[in-house]
């Protein structure tokens, strides 16, 4: 190849190449702006101390803290406490329709993990975030429960034991019945909403 060419030819790869880049630039300057500019779901209303990334999880957080006083009540409790709640997704081979689990803690900072079926009826939801934000409360008012050990002694002494093949569960008395009472809540809502609507 002449010498004419090959400068030719490299030249013309080295404006490829500014070009390229130039276009790569231009790309991710677009998506970190679309990014920038897309709302992400989060929960800044209910308060600080809960955490969702599913949508429809902070949808229905919302709805619940609007619609039961019960609901209500337990998040003004844990927004008081040193927690930190995250709700999440269950993936299809969960046990059960909700869990509580601990995660961490810190010398400021308890962290605990709510995990949800989201494929249930809405209002089944809301009653069963109710349920698992009353386990919440009752960790967050037991400073004591600072592992995943202690966790797991304070529900072998409070709750109820149920086996589910290779996983035993715990429930308390007190969590079964807000799950219940913010069901009945709900459906006072929406009948005092059907009869106004009327």
């Amino acid at each position: 190849m002449s010498r004419r060419r090959l400068r030719i030819v490299e030249g013309t790869s080295r404006r490829l190449s500014t070009l390229g880049r130039m276009f790569i630039r231009l790309i991710t300057s677009t998506i970190l702006t679309v990014l920038a500019l897309t709302p992400l779901p989060a929960l800044a209303d209910l308060g600080s101390r809960l955490r969702a990334s599913h949508p429809h999880l902070v949808y229905l957080l919302s709805v619940g803290e609007h619609r039961s006083p019960t609901f209500r009540n337990l998040i003004g409790r844990l927004e008081e406490s040193d927690v930190i709640v995250h709700f999440e997704s269950a993936p299809p081979e969960f046990a059960v329709d909700g869990g509580l689990q601990f995660v961490a803690s810190t010398a400021f900072t308890r962290y605990l993990r709510v995990t949800l079926r989201t494929d249930l009826p809405a209002e089944e939801l809301i009653a069963l975030l109710g349920h698992e934000l009353r386990h919440a409360v009752e960790v967050a008012e037991s400073p004591e429960v600072r592992d995943e050990l202690s966790f797991r002694r304070f529900y072998q002494i409070r709750g109820r034991a149920t086996n589910r093949g290779r996983t035993v569960t715990y429930d308390t008395r007190a969590a079964i019945e807000t799950g219940l009472r913010v069901a009945q809540e709900l459906r006072l809502t929406h009948a005092w909403r059907s009869e106004t609507a009327k």
